[in-house]
């Protein structure tokens, strides 16, 4: 399933523009790590762009192949490393920096970007210094765009608006992301409380923390499904969470997808069903073919479209390798 959950992230870059990714940032500073940044900041720049931006990689496929490739402390800024991950990643440009915190509280920030196809890195990097308070997201919005503004001299981010959360709600936010990359029961139960905490802590007014909290809640669901148990108590709680989300959009952008896939590839799931108990083999194997481009980790619908085959070559791009029987 998490496989299957990665390729189908990886594939959301359908645009032909240029891809765009960021890794996780260096905590270069003496004492405890902060992995809130470490994790936040990757999510905070997709948060930000990714609504007009469908060529940015998603931050959970970055640290994929950060963890592949062993990268870790200065690795990340190193600047032949950083092209290594960018030709592993398959993208043109790559953010990448590192942040450091002071005894009085404040940070500092340092935020670079490489243009792989040319082989240019901004120089000298953005930077600023910052209380580890709200005044953080403004500041970070405007030194990415000003950096791919110097580096790239055209426009290269369009600038969606975007309501910028709380530090304190956005620090549980991201501690749930750290939990909720794979498909393990226990670990996406602590997220859905991180993500639960971050939409509290801004009084239910924080889009991402509501679609995260969603997204867990259905992914245990599905767990529950694909293994026989009840699942209904989480799909309840992840509907409720959507109830939160203030958007509108005419299209929903990925990362609304991420969330909203799941009810589409359900609804795809029961009509399949439905046409396999009536021997309607044709519209099953449509249907289910229609439900895995949702969700490629559904094992209900891989094992109906692999029976309904019926001496049809399957499409390569439809993930069978993990077949449930009802």
């Amino acid at each position: 399933m998490d496989a299957n959950f990665l390729l189908y992230l990886k594939s959301l870059n359908t645009s032909k523009q240029d891809k765009i990714a960021i890794l996780p940032f260096f905590d270069n500073h003496v004492g405890n790590p902060d992995d809130v940044l470490y994790y936040g900041i990757p999510f905070l720049f997709y948060d930000m762009f990714s609504s007009q931006n469908t060529n940015i990689v998603h931050p959970y496929v970055s640290f994929n192949a950060v963890n592949t490739m062993g990268l870790s402390g200065e690795k990340l800024i190193e600047l032949e490393t950083v092209r290594q991950a960018a030709k592993h990643l398959k993208v043109r440009y790559i953010i990448f920096g590192h942040y450091q915190h002071s005894f009085a509280k404040t940070t500092r920030l340092v935020i670079n970007v490489m243009d792989v196809k040319n082989d240019k890195v901004l120089a000298p990097a953005m930077e600023f210094n910052t209380e580890v308070n709200d005044s953080f997201f403004d500041l970070f919005y405007t030194n990415v765009l000003e950096g791919f503004k110097r580096l790239i001299k055209k426009r290269i981010l369009h600038t969606p608006s975007y309501k910028m959360p709380t530090m304190r709600a956005f620090r549980f936010y991201s501690k749930g992301h750290s939990y909720a990359a794979k498909y393990n029961r226990q670990d996406l139960e602590i997220a859905a409380l991180w993500f639960e905490k971050g939409l509290k802590e801004s009084f239910q007014a924080y889009d991402d923390a509501a679609l995260a909290l969603a997204r867990a809640h259905f992914m245990l669901a599905l767990i529950g499904k694909l293994n026989g148990q009840a699942y209904a108590k989480n799909w309840t709680s992840a509907q409720r969470a959507l109830s939160f989300v203030k958007y509108s959009y005419r299209k929903l952008p990925q990362k609304f997808l991420l969330t909203h896939r799941f009810i589409e590839g359900q609804n795809l799931a029961a009509q399949a069903l439905t046409a396999y108990v009536v021997k309607n083999y044709d519209k099953a194997n449509q249907q289910a073919q229609a439900g895995l481009g949702f969700v490629p980790e559904d094992g209900h619908l891989q094992n109906i479209y692999q029976v309904t085959f019926k001496g049809k070559k399957p499409i390569n791009t439809i993930v069978i390798n993990n077949p449930i029987c009802f």
